[in-house]
């Protein structure tokens, strides 16, 4: 990737998306450990301006958030198995050449996430006896969750959508199941929020409540 050289005044990066000024990722930017570029916010409803600002020599790449995670997916040059899979990036490298390479780790995040709770619960055997999975959603995130599981060899991902049809594309896209009714599913381990705004969503509230271990979407 492209990272300037040392001495110069650095590279511009962002986090683009629309609307970002409540995202928490500049907090985290390159001055902590004494880098010459800069971490800042982009803004734009418009994806062109988005992909302007990438091409400009200035700019080193960035992450990416809603609404441009799948919109800037045509403009990269290149991308990685996982945007391909998943039909989405979050981050966007520019080589010496000036071509943008676009890639996805949100489901690292969940995967990662999802491992470490379950061993701190003395659940982590269970990926190699069987772990079973309830998936709600059909959209960007949840295909980074279907993308994470797969990865982490569920034994069995049911996937829950108020659209049905989106839940049977879904799962037959990935080889897992799709369902109508999750009033069966009684949770009494893990469960993970995708969304951090507010902190304590419903979902969270609701599963903190029957004694569910939580991963909240902070982290």
């Amino acid at each position: 990737a492209k990272m300037g050289v040392p001495g110069d005044a650095g590279l511009e990066f962002f986090i683009f998306g629309h609307p970002v000024t409540m995202s928490p990722s500049p907090e985290v930017g390159f001055s902590e450990n004494g880098s010459p570029h800069r971490y800042d916010r982009f803004d734009a409803e418009n994806a062109e301006v988005v992909v302007e600002k990438l091409r400009s020599a200035s700019c080193g790449g960035g992450s990416v958030t809603i609404p441009h995670k799948e919109t800037l997916l045509p403009k990269m040059d290149s991308l990685s198995e996982a945007a391909r899979v998943i039909g989405a990036v979050n981050t966007i490298t520019k080589g010496d050449d000036g071509k943008l390479h676009g890639d996805n780790t949100d489901w690292l995040g969940i995967k990662n996430q999802l491992e470490a709770r379950m061993a701190a619960i003395g659940k982590g055997q269970q990926q190699q006896s069987g772990l079973v999975c309830l998936l709600c959603g059909s959209g960007g995130t949840a295909r980074a969750a279907a993308f994470a599981l797969r990865e982490m060899g569920a034994a069995r991902v049911l996937i829950f959508n108020r659209t049905a049809s989106r839940a049977e594309a879904l799962a037959k896209e990935f080889g897992f199941e799709a369902i109508s009714d999750i009033s069966f599913a009684a949770l009494h381990t893990l469960v993970f929020e995708a969304a951090y705004i507010p902190r304590r969503t419903t979902f969270v509230e609701q599963a903190l409540a029957a004694g569910c271990e939580v991963v909240e979407g902070i982290e």
